[in-house]
């Protein structure tokens, strides 16, 4: 019973060190804020406009928080798991009070808590984006201010505690931006473009936010995918794989449709189906509520099965 004790104490002390060291990671912050501009950025960029523009700035919003959410899980793989066994830290833990499949179900656990902290930023970047998106070329200013002071604001803060309380920058500056965005989110939807109160959260796109829950139940088995990557593989090959199972698996669908029953099988069961995570394109639909089961299910199966990869591949290696 004691060493059962043990063993929980030491999985809960390793998700929390990987979560403290993710944070204080300053690629994690720059990947919320770079996906925070790029999804304001975008709309900005059109030179043609037929109507839409709120639903097209959300839809890119969505892919940038896949897009970084994926990069980041691959990032924080490498810089817990992968400098742990580089560095023999992992030796200390594994074998004595923790096995290696909780080891590794620790620090999965710990990356997860962290890009659901990134998925609260991009959701909420996501109804500002929509918010801020011309429409006939003419922005709505208070949503772009919105936009714009919700990080600034959060960087002045963690900044503020750095200088006065000796407090790490990023880890607070990336805490700051998971409560500062949402309330800028739920500020712009409840006031309109004259700053007059509609109502709380009056006009809040319920549908973005179960887009982003949707996109979120991807990292799950991309945690374990990236855990299991880098187990075996450097940062360049770590970051290579990812993109290339994200590719593989946005077009394994239409793909394996035209392609021969057995070869589609092969292909199916090599690549994640992505789409099955994103249904941005029924925005105005509640698509994404209705998708949201089978999802959860399939990134369940998804994560068992690269848990289990992960686990054998880190046991055949010498620490």
């Amino acid at each position: 019973m004691q060493r059962r004790v043990s063993a929980w104490r030491a999985a809960g002390a390793i998700a929390g060190l990987t979560a403290r060291e993710m944070l204080r990671e300053p690629v994690c912050l720059l990947m919320i804020l770079s996906a925070l501009l790029a999804s304001l950025v975008l709309p900005m960029l059109t030179a043609h406009q037929m109507g839409g523009q709120a639903r097209l700035a959300r839809e890119g919003a969505l892919a940038f928080h896949l897009l970084f959410g994926l990069l980041l899980a691959a990032y924080g793989a490498q810089a817990t798991l992968g400098r742990a066994l580089v560095s023999g830290a992992a030796s200390l833990v594994v074998g004595r009070s923790l096995g290696r499949a909780g080891y590794l179900a620790a620090t999965a656990l710990g990356m997860l808590g962290v890009l659901l902290l990134f998925s609260v930023s991009a959701s909420a970047s996501a109804v500002l984006t929509g918010e801020a998106a011309p429409e006939d070329f003419a922005y709505n200013h208070l949503a772009v201010g919105l936009a714009l002071g919700a990080p600034l604001a959060a960087l002045a803060c963690a900044a503020l505690g750095s200088r006065l309380g000796r407090r790490p920058f990023v880890a607070d500056a990336t805490l700051g931006l998971s409560v500062t965005l949402p309330t800028a989110a739920l500020l712009a939807t409840s006031l309109d473009a004259g700053g007059h109160w509609t109502g709380l959260a009056a006009a809040c796109p319920a549908s973005v936010l179960a887009d982003g829950l949707l996109v979120t139940l991807a990292f799950v088995p991309a945690v374990f995918l990236a855990l299991a990557l880098a187990t075996r593989l450097s940062t360049p090959a770590l970051f290579a794989g990812m993109l290339a199972v994200l590719a593989g698996g946005l077009v394994v669908r239409p793909v394996a449709a035209a392609a021969p029953s057995v070869f589609a099988a092969l292909l199916r069961a090599a690549l994640p189906d992505w789409q099955i995570f994103w249904s941005a394109g029924d925005l105005a639909g509640g698509g994404a509520l209705a998708a949201l089961p089978s999802a959860a299910a399939y990134a369940a199966m998804l994560a068992l099965a690269w848990a289990l990869t992960g686990t054998l591949l880190f046991r055949a290696r010498a620490l």
